[in-house]
Protein backbone atom coordinates (compact mmCIF):
# COMPACT_ATOMS: atom_id res chain seq x y z
CA UNK A 1 0.00 0.00 0.00
CA UNK A 2 1.43 3.13 -1.07
CA UNK A 3 -0.08 6.45 0.21
CA UNK A 4 1.33 9.82 -1.02
CA UNK A 5 -0.24 12.76 0.32
CA UNK A 6 1.38 16.52 -1.01
CA UNK A 7 0.10 19.47 0.80
CA UNK A 8 0.93 22.98 -1.16
CA UNK A 9 0.37 26.22 0.38
CA UNK A 10 0.71 28.76 -1.45
CA UNK A 11 0.49 32.72 0.51
CA UNK A 12 0.62 35.70 -1.35
CA UNK A 13 0.54 38.81 0.60
CA UNK A 14 0.18 42.34 -0.90
CA UNK A 15 0.87 45.70 0.78
CA UNK A 16 0.19 48.63 -0.53
CA UNK A 17 0.04 52.11 1.24
CA UNK A 18 -0.21 55.43 -0.66
CA UNK A 19 0.66 58.25 1.58
CA UNK A 20 -0.17 61.84 0.20
CA UNK A 21 0.67 64.74 1.93
CA UNK A 22 -0.83 68.17 -0.02
CA UNK A 23 -0.19 71.29 2.06
CA UNK A 24 -1.35 74.75 0.56
CA UNK A 25 -1.07 78.23 1.77
CA UNK A 26 -2.34 81.01 1.15
CA UNK A 27 -1.23 84.65 2.56
CA UNK A 28 -2.71 87.76 1.13
CA UNK A 29 -2.04 90.81 2.75
CA UNK A 30 -3.55 94.20 2.40
CA UNK A 31 -2.09 97.77 2.81
CA UNK A 32 -4.04 100.88 2.15
CA UNK A 33 -3.08 104.02 3.37
CA UNK A 34 -5.91 107.01 3.37
CA UNK A 35 -3.77 110.62 3.82
CA UNK A 36 -5.99 113.49 4.18
CA UNK A 37 -4.78 116.93 4.87
CA UNK A 38 -7.53 119.90 5.45
CA UNK A 39 -5.87 123.08 5.65
CA UNK A 40 -8.49 126.16 6.28
CA UNK A 41 -7.61 129.23 7.07
CA UNK A 42 -10.04 132.14 8.14
CA UNK A 43 -9.05 136.08 8.46
CA UNK A 44 -11.57 138.35 9.69
CA UNK A 45 -10.56 141.39 10.49
CA UNK A 46 -13.19 144.37 12.04
CA UNK A 47 -12.56 147.85 12.70
CA UNK A 48 -14.83 149.72 14.46
CA UNK A 49 -14.24 153.21 15.61
CA UNK A 50 -16.46 155.11 17.83
CA UNK A 51 -16.21 159.23 18.12
CA UNK A 52 -18.52 160.95 20.68
CA UNK A 53 -18.18 164.26 21.97
CA UNK A 54 -19.95 165.93 24.89
CA UNK A 55 -20.54 169.19 25.69
CA UNK A 56 -22.17 170.61 28.58
CA UNK A 57 -22.00 174.18 30.84
CA UNK A 58 -23.65 174.43 33.71
CA UNK A 59 -23.32 177.91 35.32
CA UNK A 60 -25.55 178.78 38.86
CA UNK A 61 -25.00 181.34 41.32
CA UNK A 62 -26.25 181.51 44.73
CA UNK A 63 -27.02 184.53 46.62
CA UNK A 64 -27.94 183.87 49.90
CA UNK A 65 -27.76 186.26 52.68
CA UNK A 66 -29.08 185.35 56.53
CA UNK A 67 -29.34 187.98 59.16
CA UNK A 68 -29.92 186.39 62.34
CA UNK A 69 -30.16 188.10 65.61
CA UNK A 70 -30.27 186.30 69.36
CA UNK A 71 -31.36 187.68 72.40
CA UNK A 72 -31.51 185.39 75.37
CA UNK A 73 -31.70 186.33 79.00
CA UNK A 74 -30.79 184.06 81.98
CA UNK A 75 -32.23 184.42 85.46
CA UNK A 76 -31.26 181.58 87.84
CA UNK A 77 -31.27 181.75 91.08
CA UNK A 78 -29.94 178.95 92.61
CA UNK A 79 -28.73 177.71 96.62
CA UNK A 80 -25.45 178.32 97.15
CA UNK A 81 -24.71 177.03 100.35
CA UNK A 82 -26.78 174.85 102.06
CA UNK A 83 -25.73 173.70 106.02
CA UNK A 84 -27.88 171.00 107.87
CA UNK A 85 -27.36 170.98 111.25
CA UNK A 86 -29.04 168.90 113.79
CA UNK A 87 -28.02 168.70 117.26
CA UNK A 88 -29.08 167.52 120.69
CA UNK A 89 -27.56 169.58 123.55
CA UNK A 90 -25.80 166.85 125.46
CA UNK A 91 -23.68 165.12 123.31
CA UNK A 92 -21.40 162.89 123.31
CA UNK A 93 -19.79 161.31 119.89
CA UNK A 94 -19.19 163.55 116.99
CA UNK A 95 -19.39 163.01 113.30
CA UNK A 96 -18.24 165.28 110.72
CA UNK A 97 -19.41 164.25 107.06
CA UNK A 98 -18.30 166.78 104.20
CA UNK A 99 -19.42 165.78 100.77
CA UNK A 100 -19.07 167.71 97.47
CA UNK A 101 -21.02 167.09 94.76
CA UNK A 102 -22.45 168.30 91.24
CA UNK A 103 -24.65 165.81 89.82
CA UNK A 104 -25.36 162.22 90.26
CA UNK A 105 -26.11 160.61 93.54
CA UNK A 106 -24.94 161.20 97.33
CA UNK A 107 -24.22 158.70 99.28
CA UNK A 108 -23.41 159.42 103.01
CA UNK A 109 -22.76 157.34 105.59
CA UNK A 110 -23.41 158.43 109.63
CA UNK A 111 -21.71 156.44 113.00
CA UNK A 112 -23.46 156.78 115.68
CA UNK A 113 -22.59 155.12 119.31
CA UNK A 114 -18.84 154.05 118.40
CA UNK A 115 -19.71 151.93 115.92
CA UNK A 116 -23.12 150.11 117.13
CA UNK A 117 -25.14 151.76 114.45
CA UNK A 118 -24.43 152.26 110.81
CA UNK A 119 -26.81 153.92 108.77
CA UNK A 120 -26.06 154.84 105.04
CA UNK A 121 -28.43 157.66 103.17
CA UNK A 122 -28.61 157.79 98.98
CA UNK A 123 -29.70 160.83 97.53
CA UNK A 124 -29.98 161.36 93.97
CA UNK A 125 -29.40 165.24 92.97
CA UNK A 126 -32.07 165.77 90.15
CA UNK A 127 -33.60 168.61 90.61
CA UNK A 128 -33.12 172.53 89.61
CA UNK A 129 -34.58 173.91 92.84
CA UNK A 130 -34.28 172.68 96.33
CA UNK A 131 -35.77 169.81 97.57
CA UNK A 132 -35.86 168.82 100.91
CA UNK A 133 -35.44 165.08 102.02
CA UNK A 134 -36.59 164.19 105.27
CA UNK A 135 -35.78 160.65 106.33
CA UNK A 136 -36.94 159.10 109.73
CA UNK A 137 -34.83 156.11 111.43
CA UNK A 138 -35.55 154.73 114.52
CA UNK A 139 -33.32 152.54 116.86
CA UNK A 140 -33.58 150.72 120.14
CA UNK A 141 -31.77 153.55 121.97
CA UNK A 142 -32.55 156.72 120.23
CA UNK A 143 -35.11 158.99 117.57
CA UNK A 144 -33.26 160.79 114.80
CA UNK A 145 -34.86 163.24 112.49
CA UNK A 146 -32.17 164.53 109.45
CA UNK A 147 -33.33 166.27 106.57
CA UNK A 148 -31.06 166.32 103.73
CA UNK A 149 -30.78 169.38 100.89
CA UNK A 150 -30.25 168.43 97.26
CA UNK A 151 -28.88 170.63 94.60
CA UNK A 152 -28.07 170.28 91.20
CA UNK A 153 -26.65 173.77 90.00
CA UNK A 154 -23.85 173.93 93.02
CA UNK A 155 -20.17 173.63 93.22
CA UNK A 156 -20.27 171.42 95.98
CA UNK A 157 -22.67 170.47 99.47
CA UNK A 158 -21.84 170.35 102.51
CA UNK A 159 -23.18 168.17 105.27
CA UNK A 160 -22.13 168.57 108.85
CA UNK A 161 -23.54 166.37 111.14
CA UNK A 162 -23.03 166.47 115.41
CA UNK A 163 -25.15 164.25 117.35
CA UNK A 164 -24.83 163.23 120.63
CA UNK A 165 -25.06 159.71 121.56
CA UNK A 166 -27.68 159.94 124.93
CA UNK A 167 -29.93 156.50 125.91
CA UNK A 168 -33.45 158.85 125.16
CA UNK A 169 -33.87 161.58 123.06
CA UNK A 170 -36.12 164.73 124.16
CA UNK A 171 -35.92 167.41 121.99
CA UNK A 172 -33.52 168.37 119.15
CA UNK A 173 -32.19 171.71 117.05
CA UNK A 174 -31.61 171.96 113.39
CA UNK A 175 -30.16 174.93 111.76
CA UNK A 176 -31.06 175.32 108.03
CA UNK A 177 -29.06 177.97 106.09
CA UNK A 178 -29.58 178.36 102.08
CA UNK A 179 -27.62 181.35 100.63
CA UNK A 180 -29.11 182.29 97.24
CA UNK A 181 -27.16 183.98 94.37
CA UNK A 182 -29.33 185.13 91.27
CA UNK A 183 -27.16 185.31 87.63
CA UNK A 184 -28.61 187.51 84.92
CA UNK A 185 -26.85 187.05 81.43
CA UNK A 186 -27.92 188.69 78.37
CA UNK A 187 -26.68 187.46 75.01
CA UNK A 188 -27.12 189.26 72.06
CA UNK A 189 -25.71 187.47 69.01
CA UNK A 190 -26.15 189.33 65.13
CA UNK A 191 -25.52 187.11 62.13
CA UNK A 192 -25.28 188.57 58.52
CA UNK A 193 -23.88 186.35 56.14
CA UNK A 194 -23.88 186.86 52.37
CA UNK A 195 -22.81 183.67 50.44
CA UNK A 196 -22.16 184.34 46.30
CA UNK A 197 -21.14 181.44 44.91
CA UNK A 198 -20.71 180.90 40.94
CA UNK A 199 -20.57 177.65 39.28
CA UNK A 200 -19.31 177.00 35.58
CA UNK A 201 -19.04 173.99 34.89
CA UNK A 202 -17.85 172.85 31.50
CA UNK A 203 -17.68 169.10 30.53
CA UNK A 204 -15.91 168.15 27.36
CA UNK A 205 -15.98 164.41 26.85
CA UNK A 206 -14.72 162.87 23.57
CA UNK A 207 -14.82 159.18 23.16
CA UNK A 208 -12.73 157.63 20.57
CA UNK A 209 -13.18 153.59 20.16
CA UNK A 210 -11.71 151.60 17.84
CA UNK A 211 -12.13 148.15 18.11
CA UNK A 212 -9.61 146.21 15.83
CA UNK A 213 -11.00 142.08 15.98
CA UNK A 214 -8.61 139.59 13.84
CA UNK A 215 -10.10 136.25 13.62
CA UNK A 216 -7.37 133.58 12.64
CA UNK A 217 -8.58 130.23 12.44
CA UNK A 218 -6.95 127.23 10.60
CA UNK A 219 -8.00 123.97 10.76
CA UNK A 220 -5.87 121.11 9.77
CA UNK A 221 -7.22 117.86 9.64
CA UNK A 222 -5.51 114.45 8.83
CA UNK A 223 -6.68 111.72 8.20
CA UNK A 224 -4.40 108.60 8.05
CA UNK A 225 -6.17 105.13 7.54
CA UNK A 226 -3.81 102.12 7.10
CA UNK A 227 -5.68 98.76 6.48
CA UNK A 228 -3.92 96.13 7.15
CA UNK A 229 -5.23 92.50 5.76
CA UNK A 230 -3.42 89.34 6.05
CA UNK A 231 -4.68 85.91 5.30
CA UNK A 232 -3.06 82.73 5.77
CA UNK A 233 -4.58 79.85 4.44
CA UNK A 234 -3.33 76.47 4.91
CA UNK A 235 -4.58 73.21 3.32
CA UNK A 236 -3.26 69.74 4.93
CA UNK A 237 -4.28 66.54 3.09
CA UNK A 238 -2.75 63.40 3.89
CA UNK A 239 -4.20 60.63 2.47
CA UNK A 240 -3.13 57.42 3.36
CA UNK A 241 -4.22 54.10 1.94
CA UNK A 242 -3.54 50.56 2.88
CA UNK A 243 -4.23 47.80 0.63
CA UNK A 244 -3.40 44.26 2.48
CA UNK A 245 -4.39 41.16 0.33
CA UNK A 246 -3.43 38.13 1.78
CA UNK A 247 -4.05 35.19 -0.88
CA UNK A 248 -4.42 31.64 0.79
CA UNK A 249 -4.31 28.63 -1.26
CA UNK A 250 -4.12 25.62 0.56
CA UNK A 251 -4.11 22.11 -1.94
CA UNK A 252 -4.49 19.07 0.05
CA UNK A 253 -4.71 16.61 -2.73
CA UNK A 254 -4.56 12.68 -1.28
CA UNK A 255 -4.46 9.99 -3.37
CA UNK A 256 -5.14 6.88 -1.90
CA UNK A 257 -4.36 3.94 -4.12
CA UNK A 258 -4.80 0.40 -2.85
CA UNK A 259 -2.87 -2.35 -4.67
CA UNK A 260 -4.10 -5.34 -3.39
CA UNK A 261 -2.28 -8.26 -5.08
CA UNK A 262 -3.04 -11.61 -4.14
Amino acid sequence: TTTTTTTTTTTTTYVRTYVRTYVRTYVRTYVRTYVRTYVRTYVRTYVRTYVRTYVRTYVRTYVRTYVRTYVRTYVRTVPYRTYVRTYVPYRTVRTYVRTYVRYGTVTVTLRYGYGYVTVTVTVTVTSYVVRYVTLRYVTLRYVRYVTYVTLRYVTYVTLRTYVTYVTYVTYYVTYVRTYVRTYVRTYVRTYVRTYVRTYVRTYVRTYVRTYVRTYVRTYVRTYVRTYVRTYVRTYVRTYVRTYVRTYVRTYVRTYVRTYVRT
